[in-house]
């Protein structure tokens, strides 16, 4: 997927860039309902059948206002008493196993906010994975016990809990799981109220739970002491990974060329090294001329021929020069495993700038440069 972004900012060019996953949404509920019992509603996405919440469809209920910016909110009812969606499995192919959500080297994001409310007394409250008619796989939100917002493994088979030190299950907040399905274990990360939808940071949390599949959510809490439940929640999402997007960083202005334009760079492929996918791209440059695609770890801003010379030394060569097309346009195919030299390995992590040099016979010092191009590597 290309997406370029421009700040301009006098003559220069400059945008924060990061890693973002490419989703599709399994299932989303915002509660967008008329305030009343929860059971039966059948609103949201991707959802196989309506809420079931009790005999009497009144686990839980629906208040208003939201949290988010549609409908209103899920608020418990009756302790220990659960509120249970299934998940719609169809379309989906080999990203599930029947109608199981959990397949090996897939990745689930799910997120929702959730407060104890102020008086309440639950020991426990949030949403359960469950493979139905089969059982609850893993508890997320505020597990029994404690006042930290975690998970719990496998709950009814004797599995541990794991919070977060310093949170609150009283306040209101933005829980972001990331569940990566993998052979044996899973790996779970856990976020709280951050930034970035999906986030790629430290997570507040890291850790393994059993391997597991489900196909099913349910909401509930619990409190020994008393009938009446205490938590809330909001803005249920569920979303498969289906890929990496990487943000392109533009630096450096590149100077107008003979043809009234100014050349740029992208690129196209993965910034994933594992992928060994990378692909440089020059536009608007002139048309049937050569062009050579040049990197390196440092940048600059030095005058040079037409334009302006981005990259800082030492500067890599991308031999041979490509011939520019009818349109001004190039590309050059890197092999990430074999570098030019053994400096320009580019590895994990790391973070290196591109920039395509292209001779301009038609004025001045006879060639001209594109933009700067910054990508970081995973």
């Amino acid at each position: 997927m290309k997406a370029k972004t421009f700040l301009v900012a006098s003559a220069a060019l400059l945008i924060c860039g990061s890693l973002r996953a490419q989703t599709t949404t399994i299932a989303y509920e915002s509660f967008d309902y008329a305030d009343g019992n929860l059971g039966g509603q059948a609103g949201g996405t991707g959802w196989a059948a309506p809420w079931w919440s009790g005999n009497n469809a009144d686990n839980a209920v629906v208040t208003s206002p939201g949290v988010d910016a549609t409908g209103g909110l899920c608020a418990l009812q009756w302790v220990d008493q659960g509120s249970y969606r299934t998940i719609d499995a169809t379309g989906w192919g080999a990203d599930v196993y029947g109608n199981l959500f959990g397949v090996d080297n897939s990745t689930i994001w799910i997120r929702f906010t959730s407060r104890r409310v102020p008086g309440a007394t639950d020991v426990y409250g949030g949403l359960s994975l469950f493979e139905q008619w089969v059982g609850e796989k893993v508890f997320l939100g505020c597990p029994s016990g404690g006042d930290e917002l975690g998970l719990h493994d496998n709950p009814w088979a004797g599995g541990s809990s794991e919070t977060v030190v310093g949170s609150s299950c009283d306040n209101l907040v933005l829980l972001v799981y990331r569940i990566d399905f993998l052979p044996g274990d899973e790996r779970v990360r856990l976020w709280l109220d951050p930034a970035d939808t999906y986030p790629a940071g430290v997570a507040d949390l890291d850790t393994t739970l059993g391997d597991f599949m489900f196909n099913e959510i349910r909401l509930q809490s619990g409190d020994p002491a008393t009938l009446i439940a205490g938590f809330e929640f909001d803005a249920v999402h569920l979303e498969m990974e289906t890929g990496i997007v990487c943000d392109r960083i533009a630096y450096c202005s590149s100077n107008v060329n003979s043809t009234g334009a100014t050349a740029t760079m992208d690129f196209a492929g993965s910034c994933v090294v594992a992928d060994n996918d990378f692909e440089l791209l020059l536009d608007q440059g002139i048309p049937g001329q050569p062009a050579l695609f040049i990197y390196g770890a440092g940048e600059n801003a030095l005058p040079l021929g037409n334009g302006i010379l981005c990259v800082g030394a030492p500067i890599l060569r991308l031999n041979p020069p490509v011939m520019l097309d009818a349109t001004g346009s190039g590309t050059k195919a890197m092999d990430l495993a074999n570098p030019p030299a053994p400096s320009g390995l580019i590895t994990a992590g790391s973070t290196w700038n591109f920039q395509g040099w292209f001779r301009d016979p038609g004025v001045g010092g006879g060639f001209n440069f594109t933009d700067g191009l910054k990508v970081v590597f995973y």
